[in-house]
């Protein structure tokens, strides 16, 4: 099983692509689930339907299928190494462009080489999505990932003064800390992940597991595959600063890092401020967590 999305480093180039997106007023369409992640349907041309979109805050450019790609005859316009920063080895990868990205009418950053898209084969493509997108399709709004009320929301960025914000990193992904019992390890929040919360595996040291360590499965990133092991626990756990109360399985291998999934997240609000390059978690207001 692929607990883990893969997050694609693409070139700088198309990174560094900042053009404001052509948003005007307010998106607020449904928030949709693709094998358990979050989800939007988007149109990338006015004669074919809407193609439903993962909408993944671990990545950092466009993927697509190769079938899909494919059926909609799009050009082949380069080719990149395609990697994930859980390690493995990156692999090539060949790049084409669409012609536009909309959601709901409102285009998607269209500078130039931003429009590129990774073209991926049926293995390394996240289940039940034919698309991947995210943040930095809209590099000059407040995006609002509403799991609890199942919305997508596209605003004009607030005032930058505003306050209880965290800073993406040079990525622009949700990094933040992650304190579990005495525990501490950085952590990302990866909406293309639908499992609940993945730990490096030296974190289980020390823990108050509930019960043993057992084989619970695969994850496959970008070159390798990564065995995956669970226990249970119950206690306080702390994700970006607010304090919840974990009661269920956590799940740990060998990753350098905390990435927490959609299931942790389901009765929260992530905003996403690309223009000022932060981010913010609004928690349930339960502030429980868990997968029972």
């Amino acid at each position: 099983m692929c607990f883990f999305a893969p997050i694609f480093a693409l070139f700088a180039a198309l990174l560094a692509a900042t053009a404001p997106a052509h948003a005007a007023g307010v998106v607020d369409v449904p928030l949709e689930w693709a094998e358990g992640r979050t989800a939007v349907r988007v149109t990338v041309d006015s004669t074919n339907p809407p193609l439903l979109a993962t909408f993944d805050t671990g990545a950092q450019g466009i993927t697509i299928r190769r079938s899909v790609a494919e059926r909609l005859g799009l050009p082949e316009v380069g080719e990149i190494l395609m990697g994930s920063p859980l390690g493995g080895q990156p692999v090539p990868a060949k790049l084409v462009r669409l012609p536009s990205l909309r959601v709901d009418g409102v285009a998607a950053n269209e500078a130039p080489r931003a429009l590129d898209a990774v073209m991926v084969d049926e293995a390394r493509m996240l289940a039940g999505t034919e698309l991947v997108i995210g943040p930095n399709q809209f590099p000059q709004a407040l995006i609002e990932l509403d799991l609890a009320q199942q919305r997508f929301r596209l605003k004009q960025a607030p005032d930058a003064a505003e306050a209880a914000w965290h800073p993406t990193n040079s990525r622009g992904l949700l990094e933040t800390e992650l304190v579990l019992g005495e525990r501490k390890v950085p952590a990302y929040l990866d909406t293309g992940k639908a499992g609940f919360v993945d730990l490096p595996k030296g974190l289980a040291d020390g823990l108050n597991l509930q019960s043993p360590l057992k084989p619970v499965g695969k994850a496959r990133v970008v070159g390798r595959e990564i065995q995956v092991e669970g226990a249970e626990f119950k206690g306080p756990l702390t994700l970006a600063g607010v304090r919840f109360t974990y009661a269920g399985e956590l799940r740990f291998a060998d990753i350098p890092v905390a990435v927490v999934g959609t299931a942790a997240l389901r009765q929260s609000v992530i905003r996403i401020d690309t223009a000022h390059r932060r981010w913010q978690l609004q928690p349930p207001a339960s502030q429980t967590m868990g997968s029972h």
